[in-house]
């Protein structure tokens, strides 16, 4: 996913890179500093470690109109949950039921400097299926809801 001349650079800032490689016409907007309740457009895409973080995202954007699609991607070291919505507002209360817990109250693994532990399977298959869902929007395509993978198995599960 990144190579060797971005070590150094912020993650955000590497992905940006690599997605205008891909398409150099596409409008990226990074927030280096984070969520300070900027107004959100078009296709959103959630990649936190805070899960208090992405509700208060989502709470602050389920009216919002701008938004076209969200998409919610949360990584363990070995499994993966996607959830993609269409906005309107019971899909926003749906994705919103998933949140029911703090930052503290999560299992997953961390190294030394606190950072979650993530294996690359796990990584690559989220992605692709965040990918595959965007393609699904554009396409006007059914797009479920959640995705539940297992990178060790390989294998995924997709719920309406």
């Amino acid at each position: 996913m990144y190579y060797p001349h971005q070590i150094g650079m912020t993650k955000v800032d590497a992905t940006k890179q690599n997605l205008l490689s891909i398409n150099p016409e596409a409008k990226i907007r990074v927030e280096p500093k984070g969520y300070t309740n900027q107004s959100l457009n078009g296709i959103v895409i959630l990649c936190l470690d805070s899960i208090e973080l992405r509700k208060k995202i989502i709470e602050q954007n389920q009216y919002n109109l701008n938004v076209k699609l969200l998409i919610d991607t949360r990584i363990g070291l070995e499994e993966g949950q996607i959830y993609t919505i269409i906005p309107e507002i019971k899909t926003y209360q749906k994705l919103i039921g998933t949140m029911n817990f703090k930052d503290n109250e999560t299992d997953s693994p961390t190294n030394t400097c606190g950072t979650a532990l993530a294996i690359l399977p796990t990584i690559q298959m989220t992605a692709s299926i965040a990918t595959m869902n965007i393609i699904k929007f554009i396409k006007n395509e059914k797009i479920q809801f959640m995705t539940i993978l297992d990178s060790l198995k390989g294998i995924s599960q997709s719920y309406s």
